[in-house]
């Protein structure tokens, strides 16, 4: 039955469709951010390519370069729909420039700028005269397709002219991509760019997705090195303390099985587990290890079968006791925190039943000759040696834990390659430095969060979808603009038809932009929240100080603010979890319940001690650590209980 359940259980995960985040924004989610998370996560997936040189030809034929590498070639096609619901709605939009001088009365002037538009040989217009004969689609048009500082769509990417250098731009989503799939895309830019690079073209790429790329990959190398480090040496004390080879077989086998069912589980129920959840194969080892040696030690003195028996109880009571520590867990809000629950668990019961169930039988079939070596450490220390040491450990503990500073920073957690700072910092450059300064605003409909924009001065999403208030505004002053300067236009240009406002528009709404460029701004910028509402995250400028219903946070801020809080949530746990294995060492050892529980706890408040010491913030990791030593510090106080020399 245990072999029918692994392989089913891996059968499905290899069948499920799944991959690993990697991505900080993904280590906070289900952690009640709502919006902020979802926002900045939708937007850490966007990759800013940034191009410039003298020569316009060379820096547009590098855009177009990097445009058809990352598949946006045929962008510039997308512009007709948009213009085509624009113009269905055009009763009801006008740029800022227009709806200031149409409510200043200033008619003659947009009547002047018109005709003389329509009688200049060089202008230009996206409609046609007879459907908006005062351009004011036009600039409409223009103001919101067109970028800030100059850039403005060109060819499927954003141009400008700056200085004496031309620059290019494109904004290109991976959010559909896997790792592997990014960066195949980087390498082949990285190519074209040292190809451009001879003609004195820059191209930069910058955006935190490819730091998640780089730190994912960084991150996995280190940790399967590290296992490798440690089963190697594993298995080397084992090899010195048993003298055969041939114990490692169950041992491997168990590890595999620990680890597949661990992970088999994870990917079942979580759909994207997050790649920090296998740092905790790290405790499966530990104990897998732990519950091996324990065996083979008994079977040194007592038969396949016996020896089983004879760490029957205390294998039972450090896994009920480890069991409970990770328990804790399942009841956090941080996804990645019950993630580590159902990792931790499942592998652990799958060590647990491997040994109970095939270590006799293997050991049997194997017959390893088990050598009786041990190895000595001073059974006896005098009384005033071990309380003076209790003592110090206990004060260390206690002055670790006060001066500790339970703080995660973000940048902590990471720290970025040389070139990848450097494209960062280029690319900022030509693109200019995106607002560090955020609003959220949440409401009941995202009309509601237009109107709140518009009373305060913000052009976010009342940019792309003016509030059903300000539409009814823009069309009675449209309306008075072709009721007074309709004829004396025409006249003045001599044009034989009469110049008429269009009708039978209807209210633009959010849902006519699908299938737009701008259905993908106004996504990047709404998110649903809990009770049926919605919320908008947009850009501000650094000098807004806020405004009511406008809540403003800075992204690097906030999530330095919510880990922390994620890692006081952590220790809480890490607290309660304790507080649970007390009563049930009480319950099983009795008065012996101290003695077990003491050094565990010691030797959790002096690696806080050398911590804070060091001059580091206790973070999130740190304090999920602590569930990993408590985890094998049971291990060791249950079976160190039960040895006979104890």
């Amino acid at each position: 039955m245990y072999a029918a359940l692994l392989a089913f259980a891996l059968g499905a995960a290899a069948l499920s469709p799944f991959k690993f985040e990697s991505g900080i924004f993904e280590m906070a989610e289900g952690g009640g951010a709502d919006a902020r998370i979802e926002t900045l996560k939708k937007n850490s997936s966007k990759i800013r390519i940034a191009i410039s040189g003298e020569s316009q030809s060379a820096v547009f034929e590098a855009a177009e370069k990097a445009a058809e590498i990352l598949g946006a070639e045929k962008n510039d096609g997308e512009i007709k729909p948009t213009l085509g619901v624009l113009a269905a709605h055009s009763n009801f939009l006008l740029s800022p420039a227009d709806r200031e001088l149409l409510k200043n009365g200033e008619f003659e002037k947009i009547r002047e700028r018109a005709k003389d538009k329509i009688l200049s040989p060089y202008s230009s217009s996206l409609f046609k005269i007879s459907k908006d004969p005062f351009f004011l689609l036009d600039e409409y048009a223009k103001s919101l397709l067109g970028g800030a500082d100059g850039w403005r769509a060109h060819g499927g990417f954003l141009a400008r002219q700056s200085g004496e250098n031309f620059c290019a731009a494109l904004i290109f989503d991976s959010q559909s991509l896997s790792d592997a799939q990014l960066e195949a895309l980087l390498a082949k830019l990285r190519a074209a760019k040292e190809n451009f690079a001879k003609n004195g073209v820059s191209m930069f790429a910058s955006g935190a997705r490819i730091h998640s790329l780089h730190a994912a990959k960084k991150s996995k190398s280190e940790i399967n090195m590290l296992s490798a480090i440690s089963l190697a040496l594993v298995f080397l004390i084992g090899f010195r303390a048993f003298g055969s080879l041939k114990i490692f077989i169950p041992v491997a086998l168990c590890l595999g099985a620990a680890f597949a069912a661990a992970f088999s589980a994870t990917v079942l129920i979580f759909k994207n587990p997050h790649v920090c959840v296998l740092i905790f194969a790290t405790s499966l080892i530990g104990l897998s290890i732990d519950y091996s040696y324990h065996y083979f030690y008994a079977c040194k003195k007592n038969g396949p079968d016996e020896a089983l028996k004879k760490i029957s109880t205390p294998l039972k009571n450090t896994l009920i006791t480890t069991l409970v520590c990770f328990l804790f867990l399942a009841f956090s809000d941080l996804k990645i925190l019950r993630e580590i629950s159902v990792f931790s668990i499942f592998g652990l019961l799958a060590a647990y039943f491997f040994v109970r169930l095939f270590y006799p039988p293997l050991a049997k079939a194997l017959k390893p000759k088990l050598s009786q070596r041990e190895f000595s450490f001073p059974r006896k220390i005098s009384k005033k040696i071990y309380v003076f040491a209790v003592v110090l450990c206990a004060i260390l503990s206690a002055i670790g834990i006060f001066a500790a500073n339970f703080k995660t920073e973000a940048k902590a957690l990471y720290t970025p390659q040389k070139s990848l700072i450097n494209d960062d910092i280029e690319a900022a450059k030509i693109l200019g430095s995106a607002s560090s300064k955020l609003a959220i605003i949440e409401a009941n409909s995202p009309d509601e969060i237009a109107q709140i924009e518009e009373n305060c001065g913000i052009a976010g999403l009342s940019r792309f979808l003016p509030s059903q208030k300000r539409q009814m505004e823009n069309e009675k002053l449209i309306a008075n603009l072709y009721a007074s300067q309709a004829k004396n236009l025409q006249n003045s240009i001599g044009a034989k038809k009469e110049f008429a406002m269009p009708q039978n528009q209807k209210f633009l709404k959010a849902e006519d932009f699908c299938g737009t460029p701008i259905a993908e701004a106004l996504s990047a910028m709404l998110c649903k929240t809990g009770g049926g509402k919605c919320a908008a995250v947009v850009p501000v400028d650094a000098g807004f100080k806020g405004a009511e219903g406008v809540e403003i946070f800075e992204p690097a801020e906030f999530l330095n603010g919510f880990f922390g809080s994620c890692a006081r949530s952590a220790l809480i746990l890490a607290g309660l979890s304790f507080s649970m294995i007390i009563p049930i060492f009480a319950l099983i050892f009795g008065r012996k319940f101290l003695k077990l529980a003491l050094p565990i706890a010691l030797a959790a408040g002096v690696a806080i001690f050398i911590l804070s010491a060091s001059g580091s913030n206790i973070n999130l990791f740190h304090i999920l650590a602590l569930f990993i030593m408590a985890g094998l510090g049971i291990d060791y106080a249950i079976f160190h209980n039960s040895s006979p020399t104890n």
